[in-house]
């Protein structure tokens, strides 16, 4: 009955319909696309905050669980001069404050209660464990090196070691589930897409 009514309109008119559904139709693509473009881009800005902070975490991680700890272990090993340990300790301790400060300033304000409910309460231990090496490298105290490098080096960046790395892995949760996220959206676009061609071209 459709097509008989259709059949029985000018070819004027007909042509008006034809490209009245045609351009709704492209419409409708154009809106889902710029719909994607725009989720996509999010995703990927999301994408990115994630991996950026992720980074940064890891930078924040490095010079205390190597360059603090290998200074540690080295001196008390008798690989390191007292010089060269305090040397040592004072590069770490710059590239871990400097570290920290440009990983606070990255965050957001959400993000920074988080952080700082999370790691702050631990970042006060591993400035005293830098501080107590510090004076036992000013006083060559080996009998306190000692027992610092066997009991007091480690138990004490321990926490914040641990909650950064508990950060770290949620920063990659996050990433993988964007990525996810984005797969299946760009999957129901595709769908979404193909079934408005051929409804336009039936």
């Amino acid at each position: 009955r459709g097509k008989h009514m259709f059949s029985r309109l000018k070819i004027g008119q007909r042509l008006i319909i034809l490209i009245a559904v045609q351009a709704i139709v492209l419409l409708f693509v154009g809106i889902i696309s710029i719909y994607g473009l725009r989720t996509g881009t999010e995703s990927t800005k999301e994408l990115d905050k994630a991996a950026t902070t992720s980074t940064r975490l890891g930078y924040i991680i490095e010079p205390v669980r190597t360059d603090f700890v290998d200074t540690v272990n080295n001196l008390y090993n008798g690989t390191l001069s007292w010089q060269e340990s305090r040397e040592r300790l004072a590069f770490a301790r710059e590239d871990f404050e400097q570290s920290w400060a440009a990983f606070i300033d990255s965050l957001s304000l959400g993000e920074l209660e988080f952080i700082n409910s999370v790691l702050k309460p631990y970042l006060s231990d591993v400035k005293d464990a830098m501080d107590e090496l510090q004076s036992i490298i000013d006083a060559q105290d080996s009998a306190r090196l000692e027992s610092f490098a066997l009991n007091g080096a480690r138990p004490a960046i321990a926490p914040f070691i641990s909650s950064a790395q508990a950060s770290v892995a949620e920063q990659n949760l996050v990433a993988n589930n964007i990525l996810y996220e984005s797969s299946q959206r760009e999957k129901s676009i595709l769908v979404i897409t193909i079934v408005a061609f051929v409804v336009g071209i039936f």
